[in-house]
């Protein structure tokens, strides 16, 4: 266990004069000015930044890197074609009726959820959930989503950020039988934007 030093609120001293408080505004510029030795860090071996503008802006604006940040422009950079934001496709399959609430009330989509492989809604392959991650068929009749297998981009993308959900659906894929290849899924409603729109 450790001590806790910090005083009290009967301890506290109010008489911080404005010179501190200049002082901690200059702690802040000299650490806004060494940002740029942090982006220099973050260059891949092909040249190319790791970090893009999302990140770029947190760091200038408060000298300090953001892994959230840049976690989402790494995976926005190296994510496939087919990984594009589908929460339009998915409202409008709300809309048709094509997706309905279950006996408990609430939305199953029967899609795979991107964080399940380490993504975002922003990069999301719309992954047919029982073809991919359970041993049964889709139970649909024309599902809107993928059955595609992963293509090589698509698994490299995956193997750098969700290296099980890989393993799960090159053994889930083609049980009981190979899926039907043809679905009612709809790249085309997907958008491939920058991240946080930009």
């Amino acid at each position: 266990m450790y001590e806790d030093n910090s005083p009290s609120v009967g301890d506290q001293d109010h008489s911080t004069s404005s010179n501190d408080q200049l002082e901690d505004v200059h702690n802040d510029a000299d650490d806004i000015t060494r940002a740029p030795l942090i982006v220099e860090t973050l260059i891949d071996s092909d040249g190319s930044l790791l970090i893009q503008p999302f990140a770029q802006r947190y760091l200038a604006k408060t000298g300090k890197s953001n892994p959230c940040a840049e976690r989402e422009d790494w995976l926005y950079n190296r994510s496939p074609a087919t990984a594009v934001d589908l929460q339009k496709y998915r409202k409008h399959l709300i809309k048709t009726g094509v997706l309905k609430r279950n006996a408990h009330g609430t939305l199953d989509d029967l899609k795979v959820n991107p964080e399940r492989y380490n993504s975002t809604l922003h990069q999301d392959l719309g992954l047919c959930f029982n073809t991919f991650c359970t041993p049964y068929s889709c139970r649909q009749k024309c599902c809107p989503w993928r059955h595609d297998k992963l293509n090589e981009e698509e698994v490299g993308w995956l193997l750098a950020s969700g290296t099980e959900f890989v393993q799960k659906a090159e053994v889930f894929w083609s049980r009981p039988c190979e899926p039907v290849k043809v679905t009612g899924f709809r790249l085309e409603y997907g958008e491939k934007h920058p991240c946080h729109l930009l």
